[in-house]
């Protein structure tokens, strides 16, 4: 499942 890296990218994204 992909899941776990379209979490990791969505935090990164939140750290902005």
């Amino acid at each position: 499942i992909e899941d776990i890296i379209r979490a990791a990218k969505r935090a990164c994204y939140r750290s902005k």
